[in-house]
């Protein structure tokens, strides 16, 4: 939980989802067809973030 706020880590990490995918998208990447890749990317994180 985030000290601050009251914040859960899955909340704000769902949010950093939100905000990188967008940011991808608006570069000229496609999320859709590259999903496979994203979910890896992501699924990482989270195993590093949340060790």
């Amino acid at each position: 939980m985030c000290a601050h706020a009251n914040i859960e880590k899955d909340d704000i990490f769902k949010i950093w989802i939100n905000v990188m995918v967008n940011y991808l998208n608006k570069g000229g990447f496609d999320s859709k067809i590259n999903e496979g890749l994203l979910d890896s990317m992501f699924d990482c994180a989270k195993k590093y973030v949340f060790k």
